[in-house]
């Protein structure tokens, strides 16, 4: 792991003098001199979200609503009923995710919504995958 130069605390490159394009600069936590993040700690944001939505449509929302494409093709029907049109899972998986868009506009800064949304995506990929297998094995 990088250290800062003025103080050896781990974490980051260097002063910021170093490297004036880079443009995320902190004071390090030590002892206050200006030092730039290493470009990881961005990367592992993302990891973790990734890791986050995993664990969320993999653990806990899988066992309370069983298989995502069981349970998409359950809320179609039902949609399909009220709005007395054909929607398909894919389709509230799109619905689902969009669902969470209207809610970040209001409130951009709330992580679940984030992570649900970005869950809806996948498990809305995973259901398009499982329904084109289906379509391959009736031709």
């Amino acid at each position: 792991m990088s250290k800062c130069k003025t103080c050896g605390d781990s974490g980051w490159i260097e002063t910021c003098q170093s490297h004036p394009e880079m443009k995320q600069v902190s004071p390090c936590p030590n002892c206050g001199s200006n030092v730039i993040k290493k470009e990881k700690e961005y990367v592992s944001g993302r990891e973790d979200a990734l890791r986050e939505i995993a664990e969320t449509i993999n653990g806990e929302r899988e066992e309370l609503y069983g298989k995502a494409v069981d349970n998409f093709a359950k809320i179609a029907g039902g949609w399909s009923l009220i709005c007395d049109k054909e929607i398909s899972p894919m389709h509230v998986a799109l619905m689902m995710t969009w669902l969470k868009i209207a809610r970040l506009t209001k409130t951009i800064d709330h992580d679940d919504s984030w992570i649900d949304g970005g869950g809806y995506m996948v498990l809305g990929y995973e259901v398009g995958q499982y329904m084109q297998e289906l379509k391959e094995m009736q031709q």
